[in-house]
């Protein structure tokens, strides 16, 4: 005759060991068992994304940014071409990783933010971040008007106005029209350097180094000019600060 433990009897395939009896479920049964979006919560919130016919701006930061600080570019640009500065870079892959992810999630809230000047400026401040720049600027192109701009700042006491550089004037205005990316070590040995279009703001420090980077949009076409100056020195007095058009810290060269 069978025992009582006999009617608990596991089904033919899996084991069970005497007086164990019918077991609840486990917890990793149950989480295997949890519908896919409990699991995967970042796919959800990808998928709740309202869509848009417009193509997505943010893939051009993505894709530019990705190849022009990708490979032997960091090394040049995050340090000053110093004995050493390869082996530091290699060594901080992970940290230049989140810093270009941080860079391209300000670059998304272009889309949905009201306040364009504000997320300019959040963006540079992260490019200065990610290559350890004393201030950057990021100049929109317009085609028609055959030029590149940095957009006059919102209304106020401390406003800037819009500043204008032509197609084909100086570095900045050369990248804007041809395209490309221009690194300089020293812009008084750039033919292209121009201080009235490359240094913006006068008011700022002249720089001495400078990378200017054309932005692509999803689609391929060219929509902005990202430009970063000069390495930042150590912190401590006079380290200065980061960000669009600000001045940093330094001393004209």
């Amino acid at each position: 005759p069978h025992s009582a433990l006999g009617t608990h009897r596991p089904p033919s395939g899996s084991k069970s060991k005497a007086g164990d009896g019918a077991r609840p479920t486990s917890a990793m049964s149950r989480a295997s068992a949890r519908p896919p979006s409990a699991l995967s919560g970042c796919n959800t919130v990808a998928r709740s994304r309202p869509t848009s016919g417009a193509p997505s701006r943010p893939l051009s930061a993505l894709s530019a940014l990705q190849g022009s600080l990708s490979g032997d570019d960091l090394p040049s640009l995050a340090g000053d071409g110093g004995e050493g500065d390869e082996e530091v870079v290699a060594g901080s892959g992970e940290f230049f990783l989140a810093q270009i992810v941080g860079l391209m999630q300000s670059v998304n809230s272009w889309q949905v933010s009201l306040d364009s000047h504000a997320v300019r400026a959040n963006a540079c401040a992260k490019a200065c971040t990610l290559l350890s720049a004393q201030r950057a600027n990021l100049f929109l192109i317009d085609e028609p008007g055959q030029r590149v701009v940095v957009p006059s700042s919102s209304n106020g006491p401390g406003a800037l106005p819009a500043f204008e550089v032509p197609f084909g004037r100086g570095i900045v205005g050369t990248v804007g029209q041809r395209g490309g990316c221009v690194r300089c070590a020293s812009v008084d040995e750039e033919g292209l350097h121009d201080d009235d279009f490359d240094q913006y703001p006068p008011e700022a420090p002249r720089c001495r180094t400078m990378l200017v980077q054309e932005i692509r949009d999803g689609m391929g076409a060219p929509f902005a000019v990202f430009q970063v100056f000069d390495k930042r020195p150590p912190s401590g007095p006079g380290g200065g600060g980061a960000g669009e058009g600000g001045g940093g810290g330094g001393s004209r060269s």
